[in-house]
């Protein structure tokens, strides 16, 4: 069993090398975006329309609608099921994402404990929110991401920390990292942004 992983910018190809690869290794493409689970969020996020997938099976997009709550640890739950499943069929897999953490999180000893208790905190303004974290753990995150804040206070309140060992591998992957000069990288994300317009 292969399992390669394809990163790098918006825009760069990896969709269209992951199909070529994908016929090529007989392989099935594990969604690593994590706005792209969710079936609405389409053109924003740039998913591989149906046409595109060229037949080959495509797991982990589409499976929420964006009204439900799907977490890291639900992401690390639903992959690691299906990489364990492939390697006992044997079948080549081909992981294209956007967003480290959660490959990280599914291919390395990233530990979570499961939120059990989800609170929205609406009496709560952003900077009180801040302000609650800050009493335990110093953070990063911008006062105007409500949704992180949100998440990283449930995660403290539920004494749901991460734990890592970032040099463990728990599965043997190839990592394959895209890259281009600035100025062609924006041109083709200028005409992605006026094809997104122009489909609605």
């Amino acid at each position: 069993m292969k399992i390669i992983v394809i990163v790098g910018p918006t825009g760069i190809g990896k969709t269209k090398l992951s199909i070529s690869l994908a016929k090529y290794l007989n392989a099935v493409i594990i969604n690593g975006d994590s706005m792209q689970v969710y079936k609405e969020l389409n053109i924003g996020t740039a998913k591989i329309k149906e046409k595109e997938k060229e037949g080959i099976e495509h797991y982990l997009f589409d499976i929420k609608d964006v009204s439900e709550n799907y977490t890291i640890y639900d992401y690390q739950k639903d992959g690691r099921k299906l990489l364990n499943k492939f390697k006992k069929e044997k079948r080549n897999v081909i992981i294209v994402g956007g967003s480290g953490l959660y490959l990280k999180s599914l291919l390395y000893d990233y530990k979570f404990m499961k939120e059990e208790k989800i609170n929205n905190f609406d009496n709560l303004s952003n900077a009180e929110i801040l302000s609650e974290i800050n009493k335990v753990k110093k953070t990063d995150i911008h006062v105007n991401n409500r949704k992180r804040l949100v998440r990283e206070l449930n995660k403290i309140q539920n004494n749901n920390f991460i734990s890592s060992d970032i040099n463990k591998k728990l599965y043997d992957f190839t990592l394959i990292g895209l890259t281009t000069n600035r100025e062609k990288l924006y041109n083709v994300v200028d005409f992605r942004v006026d094809q997104m317009i122009k489909d609605g």
